[in-house]
């Protein structure tokens, strides 16, 4: 539920957590397939690779930010809105 009020706040398409293994630990409320999108985050997140998402064929912003929870590294990522 805070996944899902802070993507309509933000006018975000998604947002998501992932482990550091790309497997989706959370995410708000979308119609979205967001299981390949959680396998790139680590790396994005890494700074291994720059993010070119495109939905319906129009580009969307991704970013990913790294926090760490009780010795677990966790990254969230927001997909869509603006800058």
């Amino acid at each position: 539920m805070a996944l899902t009020h802070a993507a309509k706040r933000g006018q975000l398409d998604a947002v998501l957590l992932v482990d550091e293994q790309g497997m989706l630990v959370a995410q708000s409320d979308t119609g979205l397939d967001l299981t390949m999108l959680a396998a790139v985050t680590p790396i994005v997140g890494r700074g291994k690779a720059i993010p070119r998402v495109r939905r319906n064929g129009e580009a969307r912003d991704m970013s990913v930010d790294v926090l760490e929870l009780m010795g677990e590294v966790i990254y969230v990522a927001a997909l869509g809105g603006n800058y």
